[in-house]
């Protein structure tokens, strides 16, 4: 009789302690993954949409605009018609 107290005690034993083993490698892992959130936010986030001064800043870095042109449409974003 006094075994099987024994073996059920050993038994919680291990329970308790596997229990605790996942515990430490779940708060391992999210410890060296900051960025990874449960509810999924940072994969459906969609990105910051861009201001119209930027937008037009780029057109003319990539040759879209011409400088009077450019000139104009900031002259319209910044002061209005």
């Amino acid at each position: 009789m006094e075994r099987q107290s024994r073996l059920g005690g050993l038994v919680l034993l291990m329970n308790v302690g596997m229990v605790a083993f996942w515990t430490l490698v779940v708060l391992a892992m999210r410890a060296l993954m900051p960025g990874v959130r449960d509810d999924g936010a940072e994969r459906n986030r969609r990105p910051e949409p861009e201001d119209a001064l930027s937008v037009l800043d780029g057109r003319l870095a990539r040759g879209q605009l011409d400088a009077q042109d450019y000139r104009a449409r900031r002259e319209l974003l910044t002061h209005g018609p």
